[in-house]
């Protein structure tokens, strides 16, 4: 499992999210046809520190979440919104135990749990309208997550 796929598990536990998803959260890709509205998951970068004895323990990874709704519901914006907030929760939610993903932090990938996530944090957001051919409007939000493999 990677700490991707570990993710989609998180995002699996929001019950903000699954009652506007389902199960359809998906690593990488989304296929043309998939029904909306949807949740896309995929690694933009993985920094792995090192020092003089080796690797470090904690990595961080850079992982874009996209919320997906189509042109032809009844209000696109608002829905890719309303997911793209579930998963990324509420201003002034509490610090220590968030239910999103955004400030969240804590065991990951299983039982027994495979990840020790110190944190997840969002650093950026944008909105984007892709009209080609699936005509689908996107908000794609970038989380930092650092976190550390549990010894077995």
């Amino acid at each position: 499992m990677t700490i991707t796929q570990a993710v989609i598990d998180r995002i699996l536990a929001i019950p903000e999210v699954v009652a506007l998803v389902g199960d359809r959260v998906y690593a990488v890709i989304v296929r043309q046809n998939s029904v909306m509205p949807c949740v896309r998951a995929q690694t933009i970068s993985e920094v792995r520190d090192y020092h003089l004895r080796g690797e470090v323990s904690t990595v961080d990874t850079r992982i874009q979440i996209d919320a997906f709704a189509a042109e032809a519901a009844s209000d696109p914006y608002g829905q890719a919104c309303d997911l793209a907030d579930a998963i990324n929760g509420v201003w002034g939610a509490p610090v220590p135990a968030p239910i999103a993903l955004s400030g969240w932090t804590g065991a990951l990938g299983g039982s027994p749990a495979l990840f020790h996530v110190r944190i997840a944090r969002q650093i950026n957001r944008r909105e984007v309208f892709e009209g080609d051919v699936v005509r689908v409007l996107r908000i794609q939000q970038d989380y930092d997550v650092q976190w550390a493999r549990i010894s077995a």
